[in-house]
């Protein structure tokens, strides 16, 4: 054996609580309440050593010596159905540890030492003795006798946690799980039942060994005559004690009006024969609640009254009317507390270690902690119709059952404020407790009844108008559209079925044996404790029941609080929580009403972008109602494949999206059986590949190589435009614009001048359109603009127009686009200065002719005028709007009137607005842009240097555009772009390739391309030349004649030259 020391305490030792106690106007609601949790002494034994005791929560025992207390074991449990030995030296009691953890244990009460018999483990019983000595306790689902040292284990099939040794030592009697007591013949090992009613509990052998008394979970004694296989009947009662002749028993009962738990009279005290045939009252029925009595060696009775004058006294059993009180001990004024209160292992975390477990006695539920929905009878309850919510101290019943209809889903949900809140601040079902509401059947629940002081309807005034809970909880159920409700007085064994079945109970339970009060057990055989600080239920508490409890947690130092899934034993077993007694119950069953029906756990799926040739997954779960399969169809199953097509009711299906080209895809997933049927949809996009290019020659100042000799001056070359395989890079220093390979890089040949002249610059900017090229000059101050057109490369250029219309504007020509041709089109230029607004001039062609009068149209963003700066350019977008940029402003679409719509992201742009243009493209269904910019956080001296052209996917829209690469990466040159002139083209092949092409002034011109483009071929033609073959000449000697020479040609390289020959060629 282990011995344990204990610290020895001496009380009175209380804690003061500051509310008043009125016991006439709280008598019958609270005293319940109020008993518990204030506390009295309990359970008085007459020892050796004297009276020991423990408290309502048997969490000490107690040596009473000289009207005081004397504290010699403190754990949680402890003073619960304990055992003396024969000698009365020795008490048999429960240790419980602070996790929880149980051990067989003995205390001496003569050298007050504790010895555990075992280690802790998971759950053991209380033990007791024979009169030779024989112990006898369980671990688990094993009995344990120790004769003299020696153990015998018996492998009982369940757990009980009291197994009570007969006084020879030859049988011990406990309960089955169902309650049913059982005799069991320790030399054979068989077992008897002694009696089919069930839920009775706590076997006391009589001296003689001839009868036992056992108590009902509903404070019933019956006594047993094993020998003459006799049941009888002898009271209501609890707590009796056999009289040494095994004659009589002396008990305590609690009485109530009408047999109604809810209208509680006080306590007696009653003397019986064991047959019931003769029975006295020893203490008439008592306000003061006289509990547990115990009959003394001197004759005396103790007896432990709990209630307003709470002490422990001594009476005679012969005249106990005229008897004086013997003074044990008394308890300080009703407001202080008693007894020591252990942790509630429910909010301090235990430490769970591998032990000794009983087996499960029935098959477990599943009901998580949260699946109830919690009612707390006082904070939550709706005000009445006063504003009152007194009523709700006296709410545990309706208050339990909206809980229960609140699971069941049988009223909707309508939010009330809590006034609490520490279990949430909106509470959904209480509504129901307090308001008139009609329910599913069309019940209205509009009786009232007062209450605390308050009128209330609903479940408040259905119960307790012209009856209470004991009579009418039952049709509150059954009018709001349960399946069924039955009271219920079976106790714990039909608890367990109940919540194994997952259907929570409604309990009434008698706290400190008063008046009644509701909860709702929905998990038993289990507890709910922290574990790492997580409120965990586990299954491995044999006779404690996890509930949710209206009024608060009877377990905690004040009961009314947070009741959710406290822990509470049930009658016959001591797990260390507060135990209930059982009045009655209401078992209530609910089935959902049958329907067919098909649901999905999504109504949509949205991929988003997926790349074209790729596949992207995702899952929906199918719900089946009434229904054992349905097929899975797609509306577009070559896009939207499902698997699998044939399901059943929790079946997960898989639907893979696999786009074939860029661009938005929409289907339909329908589960259907017959004409039931749910559908998904679908969406996603097909996206292309990240689009990359590949540098094929760079002619900046950051990459020299090979550079030719019109590009080596990188202050020379400002603007480009692309057309039939060739650049026209502008070179407004020479006033040239060199024609060149667009793929190679090398020169071809510059465009014929003659006539280009005036201007600030003759020549700065051009455009290729239909073969033809365009250029302009900049004009300033009023000199004339000037386009010229080059019909081919060969073609000597001429003026297309000359017009000093330009809306007053100080400057113009900067940049210059296109819509159209040059028969029927239309010429932009963004006019204005450095600083001044910015206009948008446009020159009409028509039939080959250009207007000198453009159309004006001013730039504003949401009414401000733009300033675009430097460089300012406009591209229209074909559209009926058109882009505009500059050194100020980042590409723009604006309206045809003017007004700035759609910016460009700057985020695609590295934040940076300088760059001067952008050209927007599509290539395999996707919207793309290049646009030009410069060095990313460039510090005052660096802006402007490091140049290049940024490539943007605009699937998103261009306000949301995603930059996706910088050509080159590193940028181009270091010599800052004060111009501010850039230039970017873009030639797409198809679905094959794209070609672009990036020019900064100062810095250099490079080319990129992706995929596989087209080869352009310049070998000249071969000249061809037409001409007569012969001329016939007649005329007079010395006389002349004429005759003309026809001559035709193409693809000339120099001039045509005649010359004659032959014989006569002098002639």
């Amino acid at each position: 054996m282990k011995k344990l020391t204990l610290l020895v305490l001496l009380l009175p030792f209380f804690t003061v609580f500051a509310q008043d106690f009125d016991m006439k106007a709280n008598f019958s609601n609270s005293v319940g309440y109020n008993i518990t949790e204030k506390g009295y002494i309990a359970l008085p034994k007459q020892t050796a050593k004297g009276i020991i005791a423990t408290n309502n929560r048997y969490s000490e025992i107690y040596l009473v010596k000289d009207k005081s207390l004397k504290t010699l074991v403190a754990t949680r449990g402890c003073g619960s159905y304990t055992n003396l030995n024969k000698e009365k030296t020795l008490l048999g009691f429960k240790s419980i540890d602070e996790n929880g953890n149980q051990a067989p244990a003995i205390l001496n009460l003569m050298t007050e030492e504790v010895m555990l018999l075992e280690d802790y483990s998971n759950q053991c019983g209380q033990v007791s003795f024979s009169n030779d000595g024989t112990i006898a306790y369980t671990v688990g689902n094993n009995l344990i006798i120790n004769r003299n040292g020696v153990k015998k284990s018996y492998d009982l099939g369940y757990y009980t946690n009291i197994a009570n040794l007969s006084p020879d030592g030859k049988s011990i009697a406990f309960s089955d799980p169902d309650g049913h007591p059982i005799l069991m013949d320790l030399t054979t090992g068989s077992k008897t039942k002694m009696s089919d009613i069930g839920d009775l509990y706590n076997p006391k052998w009589s001296p003689d060994g001839q009868k036992i008394v056992v108590e009902q979970g509903n404070a019933t004694l019956y006594v047993i005559e094993p020998a003459q296989k006799k049941v009888l009947k002898l009271d209501k009662g609890f707590e009796a004690s056999w009289t040494a002749d095994s004659k009589e028993l002396v008990y305590s009962r609690s009485d109530y009006e009408n047999d109604d738990v809810f209208f509680f009279k006080g306590i007696s005290v009653h003397q019986a024969s064991f047959d019931g045939k003769m029975r006295r009252v020893i203490i008439p029925t008592s306000k003061e609640c006289p509990q547990e009595v115990a009959l003394l060696d001197n004759g005396k009775l103790a007896v432990s009254y709990s209630y307003g004058n709470r002490r422990l006294v001594a009476v005679s059993l012969s005249d106990t009317k005229s008897s004086i009180e013997e003074e044990l001990f008394t308890l300080p004024a009703q407001n202080v507390h008693f007894g020591k209160v252990p942790k509630n292992l429910k909010n301090n975390n235990v430490t769970l270690r591998p032990s000794t477990k009983s087996t499960p006695q029935t098959k477990v539920g599943s009901i998580g902690k949260d699946d109830i929905p919690y009612i707390n009878q006082v904070y939550d309850v709706p005000a009445s119709y006063a504003g009152c919510t007194g009523y709700g101290y006296v709410a545990c019943a309706p208050s339990t059952s909206c809980m229960l209809l609140g699971y069941y889903k049988l009223v909707p949900k309508h939010a009330v404020s809590s006034r609490h809140g520490g279990w949430g601040s909106t509470i959904y079902y209480s509504w129901y407790v307090g308001q008139q509401y009609t329910s599913s059947t069309n019940y209205t629940f509009s009786l009232a009844a007062k209450g605390n002081g308050c009128y209330a309807k609903g479940g408040y005034g259905y119960m307790w108008n012209g009856g209470s809970p004991s009579s009418k909880m039952r049709g509150f159920y059954q009018n709001n559209g349960v399946t069924s409700a039955a009271y219920d007085y079976s106790g714990y064994s039909k608890i367990k079925s109940e919540c194994a079945a997952n259907y929570p109970y409604s309990w009434c339970i008698t706290s400190s044996r008063s008046n009644g009060h509701l909860i709702l057990p929905f998990r038993a055989d289990a507890r709910c404790v922290k574990v790492n600080n997580v409120w965990t239920i586990l299954d491995d508490r044999t006779g404690s029941v996890v509930v949710h409890d209206p009024y608060g947690d009877a377990n905690a130092s004040t009961w009314l609080g947070d009741g959710r899934y406290s822990t509470y034993d049930c009658p016959g077993y001591n797990n260390g929580y507060i135990r209930m007694s059982n009045a009655w119950g209401v078992v209530v069953r609910y089935t959902k009403p049958t329907t067919t029906s098909i649901k999905t756990s999504v109504s949509s799926l949205a991929y988003g972008g997926v790349t074209v040739g790729s596949t992207s997954q995702k899952t929906f779960k199918v719900t089946l109602e009434g229904l054992s399969s349905a097929t899975v169809t797609s509306s577009n199953n070559s896009i939207f494949a499902v698997s699998p097509t044939s399901v059943s009711n929790g079946t997960t299906v898989t639907v893979t999206f696999k786009p074939t080209a860029a661009q938005s895809y929409s289907g339909t997933i329908t589960v259907a059986n017959g004409s039931h049927k749910a559908t998904v949809s679908c969406s996603g996009s097909g996206i292309n590949p990240p689009l990359t290019f590949t540098q094929v020659w760079n002619y900046s100042e950051r990459s020299t190589a090979g550079t030719p000799a019109w590009a080596s001056d990188k202050t020379k070359i400002r603007n480009m435009d692309f057309g039939g395989g060739k650049l026209y890079v502008v070179n407004p220093v020479d006033g040239v614009i060199h024609v060149i390979n667009s793929q190679t890089g090398a020169k071809l040949k510059d465009l014929d001048m003659t006539g280009v002249e005036g201007g600030a610059l003759k020549i700065i900017d051009c455009k290729y359109v239909g073969g033809k090229i365009i250029a302009c000059n900049i004009a300033a101050s009023g000199s004339p603009l000037k386009v010229y057109v080059w019909d081919n490369d060969n073609a000597q250029p001429r003026v297309f127009l000359n017009t000093t219309s330009y809306g007053g504007m100080d400057r113009i020509g900067d940049c210059l686009s296109i819509e159209g041709d040059l028969t029927n089109g239309k010429i932009y230029f963004a006019a204005g200065g450095t600083t001044t607004a910015n206009k948008v001039l446009m020159y009409t062609i028509t039939n080959g002719v250009c207007s000198t009068t453009p159309t004006i149209t001013e730039l504003n963003e949401a009414g401000d005028k733009i300033v675009l700066g430097l460089s300012p350019r406009v591209r229209p977008s074909g559209t009926g709007k058109y882009w505009v940029m500059g050194q100020n402003y980042y590409p723009t679409l604006c309206s045809g009137e003017g007004t700035a719509i759609i910016p460009l992201n700057p985020d695609a742009l590295l934040n940076d607005c300088a760059g001067n243009d952008f050209k927007a493209f599509t290539f395999k269904g996707t919207q793309y842009g290049i646009a030009t910019t410069y060095q990313p956080g460039a510090t005052a001296q660096e802006k402007l240097t490091l140049g290049r052209v940024c490539l943007v996917d605009a699937t998103s829209g261009w306000a949301d555009a995603d930059k996706i690469g910088e050509y080159p990466s590193g940028g181009m040159g270091t010599t800052r772009n004060t111009s501010f002139s850039t230039s970017v083209a873009v030639a797409v092949n198809g679905t094959s390739g794209v070609e672009m092409w990036v020019l900064i002034h100062n810095q250099g011109i490079a080319y990129f391309k992706h995929g596989t483009v087209p080869t352009y071929s310049f070998d000249p033609p071969a000249p061809t030349i037409n001409v007569a073959s012969s001329l016939s000449f007649e005329a007079v000697i010395n006389n002349s004649q004429v005759r003309p020479l026809s001559v035709s040609a193409s693809n000339l390289t120099a001039d045509i030259s005649l010359a004659l020959s032959g014989t006569n060629a002098n002639l």
